[in-house]
């Protein structure tokens, strides 16, 4: 029995040291979501032109898109439509661990109905070297557009949302 537990606790203590490993560097898988959504940009294009949602609300959408390219287990081919939807995906998928400090190729989300009501809708993105990519509002284009400061500005300072990084392990 107790070598039992001296097991147990040294596959613990493993797991946490892996666990520490992927909040501090970038892993292969999400490298090849960050080269996968920067790929997408240029020539811009539309990643879900099917439009299950209206485009001024298909961040989650396009993201889901791009994670499905990457290989991303459960997410159907629709697509998930709503950053509330792909919170609850992330929050609950092996495949992904919740991170304090973003890199590139880490999903950026603030959720839609967490904030001070300031804003109407959330919103989603790929994390870049620079800037965010994600599926543009008004033209419903891939694109970089925020950096963090500015996504910071608009989702937490502005519009009282937190925002959560996700990386895949």
């Amino acid at each position: 029995m107790k070598e039992l537990l001296i097991q147990i606790i040294t596959l613990q203590i493993k797991v946490l040291q892996l666990k520490l490993k992927y909040h501090m560097e970038q892993t292969i898988n999400s490298r090849r979501i960050y080269n996968t959504a920067k790929s997408l940009l240029y020539p811009q294009r539309d990643i879900t032109p099917q439009d299950l949602t209206d485009d001024d609300v298909a961040c989650a959408e396009s993201v889901s898109q791009v994670l499905r390219m990457c290989g991303v287990r459960g997410i159907s081919q629709l697509g998930i439509v709503s950053t509330i939807r792909m919170f609850e995906f992330l929050s609950s998928s092996e495949q992904f661990i919740k991170v304090e400090t973003p890199l590139p190729g880490d999903v950026i989300i603030s959720v839609t109905g967490t904030g001070n009501g300031k804003l109407s809708n959330g919103h989603c993105g790929i994390t870049g070297v620079i800037n965010i990519m994600n599926n543009h509002s008004d033209t419903g284009l891939w694109i970089a557009s925020y950096t963090l400061e500015q996504w910071e500005k608009r989702y937490h300072d502005y519009g009282g949302m937190v925002s959560n990084f996700f990386r895949m392990i």
